[in-house]
């Protein structure tokens, strides 16, 4: 009976960190995603030089994301993935950047898509609260995802 009790507490002390490991894995996956769909939506959204717009279609696109995501990355249990573009607190934090080829130095245009044919860089964060009892040594672990890509307004 005591060996079972110690295999048992051996296992459980093995368990719990590896489903951790593979819950914040599928964290990554998911913010990662999420993060180029809404990159993507911006760079495709007509009108994207207006900050207005451009935040509109990051946001729709976390909205739109697949069931698994949007479940995921919904940390207050709302029904919603609330997108902030600053650092309050909320389920995601975005910060879009906007560099023209010839800027010196780049990323010279923080908070707005930029014009056509510049590049958009979308930066996402999601804090991962612990699902298991490792709650007691930590709060949760900060994951980040960053999706590059060309501003297709304006150009053919």
């Amino acid at each position: 009976m005591e060996f079972v009790l110690v295999v048992m507490l051996a296992m459980g002390a093995l368990f719990i960190p590896v489903v951790e490991l593979i819950r914040i894995s599928v964290f990554d996956q998911m913010l990662a995603e999420a993060t180029h769909r809404a990159a993507r939506a911006a760079a495709a959204a007509g009108g994207n030089a207006d900050q207005a717009i451009c935040r509109t279609a990051i946001e729709t696109a976390f909205q739109d994301a697949s069931d698994l995501a949007q479940w995921l990355l919904d940390q207050n249990d709302d029904g919603s993935v609330d997108v902030v573009f600053d650092d309050s607190a909320a389920d995601v934090r975005v910060v879009v950047d906007a560099m023209g080829l010839l800027d010196d130095p780049p990323w010279q245009k923080t908070g707005v898509c930029g014009a056509g044919g510049d590049f958009i860089r979308v930066r996402s964060t999601i804090v991962v609260a612990p699902w298991s009892p490792l709650h007691i040594f930590w709060d949760g672990v900060t994951r980040s995802s960053e999706s590059l890509v060309r501003n297709q307004a304006g150009t053919d």
